[in-house]
């Protein structure tokens, strides 16, 4: 046959080969392409079910499709399952180790969820494999925002200062971390866990400095505590009686100080004040004066041993002032800030609770629930934001068919935004279909945002039997050996408290009294027990013939408010109208006092514990006070002669 021939034969079918394989690979592609579209918009839809199935397909086809991985495992993750969502990054990873998105993806799931270990190490894995700068960047990010979390580096001998390793994110929520604690110089300090997770006691021995390190894997942060004879727990100030100061007049200033077991101190801090809106005579000691320059709201603060206190001074003059108090935790904000308003001008005040806390309404000058509020200026305003602990929110589970659900806490009660995982195991001859009601999924196994009230069903179903032919019974066993039941207890608390118990551990014999004992940390009181438990004492015993989950209720402690009274009289022929009735108040309510003079009299000024010649006055009440209005009969001119 001649060789042309033949040659010509060869290239044909090859060229008919190769428009075949680029047909196929071309036909492929498409499918992959409108596969992915489909899942996008399913995810955009948040139809994550629908959305987690079609990514599954495309990365059928082609497992390297780095947008379809890293969008399925978000898919996971947005249905509560990050251990899936892990998983499908790490084969991402294992198939394109130099891919920098997978690492990236598998950080910012980690991070949301509050496992900042986690996503440091899959960052640290990261940098290994590629240099990638986005890496680095979100590394630094991450470990720059983990530091040792005290309250003050000072402490007394024989005392106790409570530590911790936490992360704070973007918006301040905090994410205690677990960490390996040692102390430099024993002699000084030692080290004690708490048996609230995470947590360190660090009590003071003898006079002297000593270094705490803290380390998570690669990560080491330390901090250097003072350890003194006297370390001051509280300050307060002594100033002469005032409501406000006028522009010129001199404020004479005193502090005094006590130390952790309540025994005076002498103190040397330092001063500072906030707005220029005076002159202090000195930076440090224990007495000082301020002299008032501008009208405003002025705040002093005095500094020893890294405690701060803080007095705040009216400067009266042309224009009003807006003073902000806070009970609970948050901020008020005020638009547009200014430290003086002309009467008239327009404002808004916002209340901002913090993670955890609600804002429930505005007290002193302003009454009301509105938030933001929009005002006026009239006069000068003092206003207190109140804020108010949220609830914490319940978790329901149920069951259809024969099966068990496995929780990372048997607690049914949880902090806003505190995350439980729930994995399902079906019965003997059933499997498991899906999760109904606050979570929709086939997943087994889901972590839980518990960010409101929450309820689930697991579903299983029963597997369908295959018929078979009859086979002959099995020899008759022998009776196992029987173990004794063993049932889990878990505890929590809701805050500011620890609990421990006797059992030994989480898993307890059946029959077994176990005394559980509640401590609550400085500042906070026991209240009660929830759960399995009931009861106001602090320690008490259970009989352990069931799983049990028990909730130690803390409660900060409340000081009684201070009241006092303010009596009032006339001098003469005249009435005194106050704006607020009763005659007790609490500490530091001011109350605004008018004299209306009778006729044929008129208003001279007021005497007591107040002085002016304005017949209205406010008054801040810091004790019990007592005033008089002066009045005078009026000359008739017309009758003289």
């Amino acid at each position: 046959m001649d060789k042309k021939y033949v040659l010509t034969i060869l290239l044909g079918i090859v060229a008919i080969g190769m428009i075949g394989f680029l047909t196929f690979n071309t036909i492929q592609a498409s499918n992959i392409n409108n596969q992915f579209e489909l899942a996008n918009k399913y995810l955009n839809d948040e139809e994550l079910e629908k959305s987690i199935e079609e990514y599954k397909k495309v990365l059928e086809l082609n497992p390297n499709h780095v947008e379809a991985r890293n969008n399925l495992a978000q898919g996971y993750a947005l249905l509560g399952n990050i251990e899936e969502a892990a998983s499908t990054l790490q084969e991402g990873m294992k198939l394109l180790p130099k891919e920098a998105s997978f690492y990236l993806t598998s950080s910012n799931i980690y991070v949301s969820n509050s496992l900042v270990l986690e996503a440091v190490n899959v960052l640290e894995s990261g940098l290994k494999q590629t240099k990638d700068s986005k890496l680095s960047e979100s590394l630094k990010s991450i470990t720059s925002n983990i530091s040792i979390d005290l309250k003050r580096k000072f402490v007394q001998v024989d005392h106790k200062r409570t530590l911790a390793l936490i992360w704070t994110d973007e918006k301040d929520n905090e994410v205690e971390l677990p960490a390996e604690w040692s102390v430099e110089k024993e002699e000084i300090g030692a080290l004690t866990e708490q048996t609230s997770k995470n947590r360190m006691e660090f009590t003071g021995k003898k006079n002297g400095k000593v270094k705490v390190v803290a380390e998570a894997g690669t990560i080491t942060k330390e901090i250097e505590l003072q350890v003194s004879e006297q370390v001051v727990e509280s300050i307060d100030f002594i100033v002469e009686e005032f409501d406000s100061l006028a522009i010129g007049q001199e404020l004479g200033l005193e502090i005094t100080g006590l130390d952790a077991d309540g025994n005076e101190m002498i103190l040397n801090p330092t001063w500072k004040i906030k707005k220029d809106l005076g002159t202090l005579t000195s930076n440090n000691g224990a007495s000082n004066s301020f002299t008032a320059n501008k009208v405003g709201l002025e705040t002093i603060t005095v500094e020893y041993q890294g405690l701060e206190q803080h007095l705040k001074v009216l400067i009266d003059g042309e224009g009003h002032v807006v003073n902000f108090n806070v009970v609970g935790q948050g901020q008020a904000t005020i638009s547009p800030a200014k430290d003086v308003y002309d009467e008239g001008d327009e404002i808004t005040i916002e209340a901002v609770p913090e993670p955890g806390w609600k804002f429930i309404g505005w007290e002193g000058d302003i009454n009301d629930t509105i938030n933001p509020l929009n005002l006026t200026i009239i006069e000068n305003l003092d206003v207190t934001a109140i804020f108010e602990e949220e609830e914490n929110y319940e978790l329901t589970i149920n069951r259809e068919g024969e099966g068990e659900i496995i929780r990372s806490s048997l607690s049914d009660t949880f902090a806003p935004s505190e995350n439980v995982t729930l994995t399902a195991r079906p019965a003997d001859g059933w499997e498991f279909a899906r999760w109904e009601g606050s979570v929709n999924t086939y997943t087994e196994s889901i972590t839980v945002k518990m960010d409101s009230d929450k309820e689930l069903t697991a579903v299983f179903r029963k597997v369908e039997e295959e018929v078979s032919s009859p086979t002959p019974a099995p020899p008759t066993a022998p009776p196992p050996v029987q173990t004794p039941m063993t049932y889990t207890l878990s505890t929590s608390v809701n805050e500011g408290g620890s609990v421990n118990h006797n059992g030994g551990g989480s898993s307890i014999k059946e029959g077994t009294t176990v005394t559980l004992t509640a401590t609550p940390y400085d500042g906070w009181e026991f209240v009660r027990w929830e759960g399995s438990a009931t009861g106001s004492s602090s320690t008490i015993s259970i009989t352990m013939n069931e799983n049990k989950s028990v909730r130690a209720i803390f409660t900060k402690k409340q000081t009684a408010p201070t009241n006092y009274s303010i009596s009032t009289s006339t001098s003469g022929e005249g009435s005194i109208s106050k704006n607020l009735t009763g005659s007790t108040f609490v500490e530091g309510t001011i109350i605004t006092l008018t004299a209306s003079a009778a006729p044929g009299w008129e208003f001279v000024g007021w005497e007591g514990d107040s002085t002016s010649t304005s017949p209205s006055i406010s008054i801040t009440l810091t004790r019990n006070m007592s005033v008089v209005a002066v009045f005078r009969g009026v000359t008739d001119s017309s009758n003289e002669n």
